[in-house]
């Protein structure tokens, strides 16, 4: 399966995309900033034990991390992709507000997420 083999190089894609420095994937997962060096030079992996800590670091899924891919999704309907518009176009002030709304508008309607009302 090749796209293990891909871990290592996927790893220094993610913190280079993101900003992140080797030495603070190391503290947090308790790795050495050679071995994390070594995952791309030498074309090695992450041991399994560390996987969940790494993907948690980076902020993407196992999933991801192991085969750079997500889980696909069904489309977003036309109307979903509407209010997203509106929504990333708020501040985060605005979006927890928003959302606060909407979770009483909810509960007022009796229909959360999960269940049937």
């Amino acid at each position: 399966m090749k796209f293990i083999a891909d871990i290592g190089y996927r790893v220094h894609e993610i913190l280079k995309e993101k900003h992140l420095t080797a030495a603070a994937l190391g503290k947090y997962a308790n790795i050495s900033t050679g071995n994390i060096s070594d995952w791309k030079r030498k074309g090695t992996n992450p041991s399994s034990d560390r996987l969940a800590l790494i993907s948690e670091f980076l902020g993407v899924s196992l999933e991801y991390l192991i085969t750079g891919k997500e889980k696909s999704s069904p489309p977003l309907r036309d109307d979903e992709r509407e209010l997203l518009k509106y929504y990333n176009a708020l501040t985060e002030l605005e979006r927890g507000k928003i959302l606060a709304r909407l979770e009483d508008k909810a509960k007022e309607a009796d229909v959360l997420p999960g269940r049937v009302g």
